[in-house]
């Protein structure tokens, strides 16, 4: 039985508190900024590559002082990197108290959630964990999916967004996107994007288009996929609960921080603003790390 549920956590522009200051605290700033987060950045002393990171960018901030109960207040998500035990529990006890997400690294018995090893190809994000079986492993497994999922797939998933906006625009049904998307995956306009050959693979959308009565031009989608464009209203569906691009950022920006969620609460309380579903309560079938979707509104959490 699976230990954790994978999802993918929207923190652009929420506070992360990032409890370290070595190369490890690095890493996890340069992720948790990557994806739109607000990273505060605490400790006494920091590497050379934290001073880097900040000069580098702006949602990144050094607090010089060590820990202190309290300190974690306004935190959506904390991440906290250190080996000493009394400081680990210290820190576990305040985030449990205020229900704040969690993740010490490498002490997952004090996690409320564990990262994924991430392979990203724009909007296409894979992520691999052993569920702290073996880090090491799971980083090997990501790197073979490098050769497998290449850069192509970038554009490849524009591309499709571009025409679902089209497909939806002119009331095409569920079950006839999903066909298109099935003659679409099949197609040659993945291989001809791994060649570089975009005008080619915009011809072969636009016919695949026309199939379903939706008469697009190739330059038309050349021109969308070129400049990451799509018509008024493309966002649609779930991906609009998302939005579609991190404000002052490009269309390269990662949105989505993907983490395996573990939960330890017998019951979920949910507050007004926040759409998600409720564990029912603990059973003898229940699983130690129930499912729990989240998706809020709010800019900040009570």
């Amino acid at each position: 039985m699976p230990k954790y549920y994978p999802i993918m956590l929207d923190i652009r522009g929420r506070l992360v508190i990032v409890v370290g200051g070595d190369r490890v605290a690095a890493e996890k700033a340069a992720t948790l900024s990557a994806s739109g987060a607000q990273v505060r950045v605490m400790s006494q002393e920091f590497c050379d590559e934290l001073f880097l990171l900040q000069a580098e960018q702006r949602s990144v901030m050094l607090h010089h002082k060590a820990y202190e109960p309290g300190d974690l207040a306004s935190a959506f998500v904390v991440v906290a990197v250190s080996s000493d035990p009394q400081l680990i529990k210290t820190i576990w006890a305040e985030t449990q108290e205020r229900g704040q997400l969690v993740n010490i690294v490498d002490v997952p018995e004090y996690c409320s959630f564990i990262m994924p090893s991430v392979l990203r190809r724009e909007q296409l994000t894979i992520a691999v964990s052993t569920e702290g079986a073996s880090p090491s492993l799971a980083k090997r497994i990501r790197h073979s999916l490098e050769e497998i999922f290449s850069p192509a797939y970038g554009p490849y998933l524009r591309l499709a967004a571009l025409t679902r906006t089209y497909l939806r625009k002119n009331g095409v049904s569920y079950e006839q996107r999903d066909d298109f998307f099935s003659d679409y995956f099949t197609s040659d306009v993945l291989t001809q994007l791994m060649t570089g050959n975009i005008s080619q693979a915009a011809v072969i959308t636009a016919a695949l288009l026309h199939h379903y009565d939706i008469d697009v031009p190739a330059s038309v989608l050349q021109t969308g996929l070129e400049e990451g464009n799509s018509p008024a209203g493309g966002a649609g569906g779930a991906d609009a609960v998302w939005g579609t691009v991190c404000p002052g950022r490009s269309a390269r920006c990662p949105r989505l921080l993907p983490f395996f969620l573990a939960c330890r609460r017998k019951r979920h309380k949910i507050s007004r603003g926040c759409r998600g579903t409720q564990s029912p309560g603990r059973s003898a079938r229940c699983p130690r790390f129930p499912p729990f979707f989240l998706t809020c509104r709010r800019s900040r959490h009570k």
